[in-house]
Order: structure tokens, then sequence, then C-alpha cells
């Protein structure tokens, strides 16, 4: 959004204003020149700060909300404008902070989620372990279903600190695309390849489309397998008993576009914005239960989106979901 500046006179007469100003309030010059603050406005906040840098020739500063459509925050600064020690005036400037207060709420969700993430198998490595401690040792039969417990939870922090670690290394450039040419088709099958084993235990079979043979992509090889892999685990995880995944790659307008294609509980409208996001889960019980980091999503619209391509989603609750990207061909 546009900052904006708009100076009125003693009496509140609007007296001069830039396009910003006419955008954030969705207003146009006729509809405010010539009116006071208050007729233009009607911002109780606002008129308040006008009041007072008027009266007092101090300057007023306040954060503010406006719905313009969406919420968007404000840095509003109302400076008297004074002249041969008189206030003739006041100038209002906003500035919009928006970026700026939803980067401070990512980073507050960022370290709760990561706490919560990192506290809950820890509570039950604790909570085991001390149950051996007590006696549990001498028990054969406990003994290696809490060992093995531990060593579940162990594992599913080692993937936590794995992915946060890539994460941080792909949004901060540290991990920018190695170019080389691959073979979508064949990348795609040997991902496949990789997740027979889980899908058989879910009885889900996964299938690869091709329009024609020898799609090339410029990619980077490890990358591509890490998108293919975390998409794929998604779909046979949230799959239904005996469901399908089915991989369709084809050409468009210059880009390979890959589509991964499940048969199970899909995603409400709701949830679908969000998916990419970090630690954003649509069933946080099962997402556990199924040892996923909630991090595999957001790791691929990063790699992607390095790659200069684009990633989304098209869904429907109940009746699947369908994950779609695209990278650059080979020229």
């Amino acid at each position: 959004m546009a900052d904006a500046a708009l100076v009125v006179d003693r009496d509140h007469k609007i007296a001069a204003f830039n396009a910003g100003f006419l955008k954030i309030f969705r207003k146009s010059s006729s509809d405010i020149l010539g009116q006071t603050f208050e007729e233009a406005f009607r911002h109780p906040i606002l008129t308040n700060m006008l009041c007072l840098a008027l009266a007092q020739g101090r300057k007023q500063c306040r954060e503010i909300h406006l719905f313009v459509p969406g919420d968007f925050a404000f840095e509003a600064s109302m400076l008297p404008l004074i002249r041969q020690a008189k206030v003739e005036g006041a100038l209002l400037i906003l500035l919009d902070i928006t970026r700026l207060r939803q980067l401070e709420e990512m980073r507050r969700d960022f370290v709760a989620n990561v706490s919560h993430e990192l506290r809950t198998p820890l509570a039950s490595i604790k909570a085991l372990t001390e149950t051996l401690l007590d006696g549990a040792l001498e028990e054969r039969g406990p003994r290696g279903e809490f060992v093995q417990a531990i060593k579940e939870d162990a594992d599913r922090l080692g993937h936590l600190v794995d992915d946060l670690l890539d994460l941080e290394a792909i949004e901060s450039g540290k991990r920018s695309p190695r170019w080389e040419y691959v073979d979508l088709i064949q990348a795609a099958r040997q991902a496949a390849d990789k997740m027979r084993n889980l899908a058989a235990k879910r009885q889900v079979t996964i299938r690869v489309e091709a329009e024609n043979n020898g799609i090339c992509a410029r990619a980077d090889k490890e990358q591509l397998d890490q998108v293919l892999i975390n998409l794929l685990d998604n779909a046979v995880k949230y799959n239904l008993d005996g469901g399908r995944v089915t991989i369709r790659i084809h050409e468009q307008d210059g880009w390979g576009r890959v589509e991964i294609q499940d048969t199970g509980v899909g995603i409400s409208t709701e949830d679908a914005p969000r998916i990419f996001e970090r630690f954003y889960r649509v069933d946080k019980a099962r997402s556990r239960e199924l040892g996923g980091t909630g991090l595999g999503l957001s790791i691929v619209k990063h790699l992607i989106e390095a790659h200069g391509g684009q990633v989304g989603v098209m869904s429907e609750l109940g009746r699947g979901s369908m994950f779609h990207f695209t990278v650059p061909l080979k020229k």
C-alpha cells in the first residue's frame, strides 16, 4: 500500500493531499476537496490526533488499522504546521507498516511453533526414559516398546531439525539451484519408486503419466527430487487406504508442469491459501501421528520459486487434492 500525506488548515479544511491518500481511503479528489477532515474521513482516532496537534502544537503519533479492504497497519504521524509561532494547520503522514507487522507475527508464530514441535517429542522421550529408569528396564516386552518409541521420537526431532536447517538455507539463499538438465519423467518415476514401500503399507498405487517422452527441464536435480518426494509423501500419507496417486507431466508455454493428484481427504477452501505456510497443518493431530514436521510444503514452495516457477494446489474437501508446480524447460 502506498504511503500517504495530507495537509489540513487550522479550521480542519483539507488543503492538499497526495495520490497515496486517495488510494488508501478509496476517494477521488472531488470527494474531499473543500471538505473538513471529519466530513471526508470519519476516523475518530485520526480526528483526535488532529485536534491535539492543533491545540498543543506537538506531533502526535499512533499506530492505526484501516480496512481498505483488507487489514492494513499504518504508522500515523500528525505534525503541526507552525508559522510565526502560530499553528496554521497540520500534516498527516501515513506509513504502511503492514509487512513489518506481518513479519513480527510470523517470527512470534515461528518461535512458538518450533518450541511446541520440540517440546512434544522431548516430553515423550523424558517420560519413557523415566519409566525405564523406574524399573521397566527389567521387563523385556515393555522395554523393547519403550526403546522403539524413544527412537521414533528422536527420529522425529531429527527430521524437524533437518527441515529447519533446509528452510533456513533456502530462505537465506545458501541453497541456490545448481543448474543442470533433468528428465522430468525419469525424475518423477525415480521419486515414485522411492515411495513404493510407504505406499504399499497404505495400499496406495502410484502412477506416472506423460504426454510424450523426454521432457527436459533446467533444474537442480537434488532440489527437484526433494520437491517430488515431499509432495508424494503428502499425497500418500493423506490418502485413503486403497487410494491412488497420479503424477502427470506435460509442457506448458515453455515450462514443465508437474501435477500430483491424490484421492485423499482433500483441503477446505479456508485452509488452501495457507497450506504452504511454515508449520501450517490442516489436521494437526493426524500430521503429528504420521510424522510430519509441518515444513515440507513450505520447503517445496521456496525451492520451486528459487527455480523461477510457481506452485499451487487445487482441492475439494473429501475429494482429494492436486498439487502442481512448474520448472523451466531446456531451451
